[in-house]
């Protein structure tokens, strides 16, 4: 039916009609273009102001690594003036819907502590439910309790976002970031 249609008309076709079709064909790869364009520049704003939580921490260089003898660079927890760690935005945008979860999985009945803020502006502080005292509990021949914190935020352009920080006492084992978390 279509094809009888399409081929009646190609019969017919004016010049009129080839140039609509032209057209047609025109609009439609403006259009592609168009949305291809405005993508990549919803992409580029969105990394202008794209919000990232990290621990407040501070890099040290300890004398001697167990593994192999030499100086090694080492990422520590800085606490606040209260002994209460914190996390900042280290991104250039504000962070909207902050929710963030501790969990000691190597400390059985240690139950999983919240936080969270509906906005943290750029370089600002949220104060975690996470102090010194609770980082050096533990049983010193078993090592200090791991500590697992995991945020899920977003982005002003409800852009999903993630950081999920590994701790061992003080020292920051792990820091990931990451599109899409919730």
């Amino acid at each position: 039916m279509a094809a009888t249609v399409i081929l009646r008309w190609m019969d017919t076709a004016s010049a009129t009609n080839w140039i609509l079709l032209a057209n047609l064909a025109a609009v439609g790869a403006y259009v592609w273009l168009t949305w291809g364009i405005k993508r990549a520049s919803n992409e580029q704003s969105e990394s202008l102001s794209k919000p990232i939580l990290a621990l407040r921490g501070a890099v040290t260089i300890e004398r001697n690594s167990p593994a192999v003898g030499l100086p090694e660079t080492v990422a520590r927890a800085v606490p606040d003036e209260n002994g209460y760690y914190e996390l900042i935005n280290i991104g250039n945008g504000p962070a909207v819907h902050v929710a963030c979860t501790i969990r000691s999985p190597n400390l059985p009945g240690d139950a999983p502590q919240s936080v969270s803020a509906p906005y943290l502006e750029a370089k600002e502080h949220l104060t975690l439910p996470l102090s010194t005292r609770m980082l050096s509990l533990g049983n010193p021949d078993a090592g200090y309790p791991r500590r697992s914190i995991r945020c899920c935020y977003a982005s002003l352009a409800e852009n999903k976002y993630e950081s999920i920080i590994e701790l061992k006492g003080e020292r920051i084992e792990s820091f990931r970031f990451r599109r899409g978390g919730h």
